[in-house]
């Protein structure tokens, strides 16, 4: 007689956006991709940029790839913004480099901030 082999344990770290007691699982990650969502209508309303809404499995969960686009003869600019979820329930837009985007989650002050980041000048 086999048996299935035991789970092995998983490399992943601690779920960083555990939902809050009486919550499902999911409403973090719901509350970041709502807040992701509505990055990308601001930033979809800027001229030269391109977003793109990815899901990702990780602990960290969603992502907007933002690329700023110039003229051809320009290099473009590509950055992934997720979410983290304060203590107080505020959802903060993060760049990848793990440092808080401007705005503390006000979505045009971070689609400004954004802009200034990935905007192709010449």
């Amino acid at each position: 007689m086999t048996t299935a082999p035991a789970p092995e344990p998983t490399d992943r770290p601690a779920a960083r956006f555990a939902a809050r007691p009486g919550t499902r699982p999911d409403a973090r990650a719901d509350a970041r991709t709502a807040a992701l969502t509505a990055l990308r209508a601001a930033l979809d309303e800027r001229p030269g940029f391109k977003t793109r809404l990815l899901r990702s499995d990780d602990a960290h969960g969603p992502f907007l790839c933002v690329t700023g686009v110039g003229a051809p003869s320009v290099g473009n600019l590509t950055e992934n913004i997720r979410c983290r979820t304060d203590a107080d329930g505020t959802v903060v837009f993060v760049w990848s480099w793990d440092e808080d985007v401007a705005g503390r989650g006000d979505v045009r002050e971070a689609a400004r901030a954004i802009g200034r980041v990935l905007r192709v000048r010449m």
